[in-house]
């Protein structure tokens, strides 16, 4: 268990109400001895969904997929930026900026809208 505060919920899973508790990296149901596979991928599910973050690597938008680095133009707000390095969700299409592409896209975009005001 996790020794980060713990947010606690009502799980309905089948006929039974447990409670399931949920940090920012871990989750538990309190009362409860052993859970199928079914039950733990519900648990975990239902984690993900209030307050638990996906494991490193794990897609944040469907947490089934993982990222893979790619490199891609990348259209922002009517301005393109080419060759930015990015992650896709193989499974999803999920997309993120790692933090050197942000301060590119950043940058651009500060750029172009100086160039708008002059």
């Amino acid at each position: 268990m996790s020794n980060a505060e713990a947010t606690k919920h009502k799980f309905y899973y089948g006929e039974e109400t447990y409670t399931i508790c949920v940090t920012k990296d871990d989750w538990w149901i309190e009362e409860v001895g052993d859970m199928s596979d079914k039950m733990m991928e519900a648990g975990e599910e239902f984690a993900l969904e209030n307050g638990m973050l996906p494991p490193k690597g794990k897609c944040a938008d469907c947490y089934k997929g993982t990222y893979e680095d790619i490199v891609e133009d990348y259209h922002i707000g009517g301005i393109i930026i080419k060759h930015l390095n990015l992650h896709r969700c193989y499974r999803c299409g999920h997309t993120t900026l790692p933090w050197t592409s942000v301060e590119i896209v950043d940058k651009e975009t500060q750029t172009q809208k100086g160039n708008q005001t002059k």
